[in-house]
């Protein structure tokens, strides 16, 4: 009886997504789409996101219908991945761009995105992935004076994972995004055949970064990359197409330059040290916690996620103190939060420090909030905390300060370049003559070599390079 009422239960869960209208698909996108900007950010590159967007209309333009107006972007993210979000969202993050060796590799990546979104899989795994995680504070005090910013940083609800395709969509859905998505390919004039090449690559780059080799769970819903490529190959076999246009116009070319790694431009940590170049800032975290860097906030929490100290700007057309009194003002509305504020100096700099505190069964959960005002900005530092947390949140406030000329050379961006191969050269070689900042065995899968055999000759190939940083506003004068 148990068991036919869990399959009751999944068969009910799977006719209410079907029994939906399109629009429920596009409201839940676009609310999740404007999370993923905000937070992780897109990556500005105008000619590479053209060309990103040229192929998946390419795609759309084959479909056999149309339900959602498509939109495809680039992540600002070094991690090798792409994910949909229902209503036709549709990311690739630069990270899995360096790995690609042709236009026919990314097309079938977006194929494969676009038939997760087509069959509303993405829906589905939505509602049961991608959704933010609570806090694990009381909601009262995350979402009435925390804000959806410690939200989103503890919960990491578009968390990238460590590899391709890792979200939860069952493996009957990624065999057919796989399956469907080839077809798709082919029928827009790209070739089927290049999806097998980018998902070995992948899982390539992510056992030679880890150092081990992917392992088959029969308990994962995620499948095993060789039996995804075992399945392909007789779902290509009855597929034929024709090569279109866009083959005169590489892909290659538009990766030259393209940031590899961390950017600096959305700052960078050095151990437990955050430096912004861009915004000219320094600022220390606790030591050996998880640091977090997003698109709009930077911050550290600790292991079990009870503990949480972030940094945002606020809007300059406010003072600290104005800023602290609207926020105090916010908390008395809420009628069951304490707060106190005052006036403060930092480093003989205006702020304002707030401290609300909510009582609970256990434990009292303290939050801490100062607003400094530091050169042209208004920096906000959050600390919360079971059991008080403001001498962390003193800590941390008296170590912000502008970038020093040490801290400012300590900045590097990695970039990807393409460069022509020599005669009888190896790996080896190519490393050490480039100067490239990845080890052989990193370049030969990122140029799709296998294990042993060398760089072909004559061709251009990728490396990467490290350069000093130079801030955006600094680089016209």
């Amino acid at each position: 009886m148990k068991y036919y009422a869990i399959l009751l239960l999944i068969f009910c869960s799977t006719c209410l997504v079907w029994a939906q209208p399109h629009e429920y698909d596009e409201r839940l996108g676009q609310e999740a789409a404007l999370q993923v900007e905000r937070t992780l950010g897109l990556y500005e590159d105008e000619a590479l996101n053209r060309y990103v967007d040229e192929v998946g209309q390419r795609l759309i333009a084959a479909l056999n219908h149309t339900y959602f107006d498509y939109e495809f972007a680039i992540i600002d993210d070094p991690t090798p991945n792409a994910f949909a979000l229902p209503g036709g969202y549709i990311y690739v993050t630069r990270g899995l761009l360096a790995l690609v060796q042709s236009v026919d590799e990314l097309a079938c990546v977006l194929s494969h995105e676009v038939i997760h979104v087509d069959e509303r899989h993405s829906v589905k795994q939505m509602k049961r992935s991608i959704l933010p995680a609570l806090l694990q504070v009381p909601g009262l005090l995350v979402g009435a004076v925390a804000g959806e910013k410690a939200g989103s940083i503890v919960s990491a609800p578009f968390d990238l994972g460590s590899s391709f395709f890792t979200s939860t969509y069952s493996r009957k859905h990624e065999t057919q995004a796989d399956q469907m998505g080839v077809a798709l390919a082919a029928k827009a004039g790209f070739d089927p055949n290049a999806l097998s090449p980018m998902l070995d690559r992948i899982m390539k780059w992510e056992e030679t970064r880890t150092e081990q080799e992917e392992k088959k769970n029969y308990f994962s819903t995620h499948p095993y990359t060789p039996d995804r490529i075992k399945k392909l190959k007789p779902a290509i076999s009855e597929l034929t197409w024709s090569l279109n246009s866009l083959h005169e116009e590489p892909v290659l070319p538009l990766l030259d330059g393209l940031v590899f790694g961390e950017n600096p431009a959305k700052g960078v940590f050095v151990d437990s040290v955050f430096l912004h170049a861009d915004i000219d800032f320094s600022v220390v975290f606790p030591s050996d916690w998880i640091y977090i860097n997003q698109h709009d906030a930077v911050g550290a929490m600790n292991s079990d996620k009870t503990a949480l100290v972030y940094l945002t700007l606020e809007d300059t057309t406010q003072s600290p103190e104005q800023w602290g009194i609207d926020f105090v003002k916010r908390v008395k509305r809420t009628g069951e939060l304490k707060a106190s504020a005052e006036k403060v100096e930092v480093n003989a700099r205006e702020a304002f420090l707030v401290s609300v505190v909510q009582h609970g069964e256990g434990e009292d959960i303290y939050a801490h909030f100062i607003w400094i005002e530091m050169g042209d900005h208004v920096y906000r530092i959050t600390a919360i905390k079971a059991g008080g947390f403001k001498e962390q949140l003193k800590r941390t406030a008296l170590s912000l300060h502008p970038l020093t000329e040490s801290e400012k050379q300590m900045i590097e961006v990695e970039q990807l370049y393409l460069t022509n191969v020599e005669e009888d050269g190896s790996w080896e070689a190519l490393a050490e003559r480039t100067e490239s900042t990845l080890e052989p065995k990193y370049l030969r899968v990122l140029n799709g070599s296998r294990s042993h055999s060398a760089p072909p000759s004559g061709e251009r190939v990728k490396v990467v390079k490290s350069y000093p940083y130079v801030p955006e506003d600094s680089s016209d004068q």
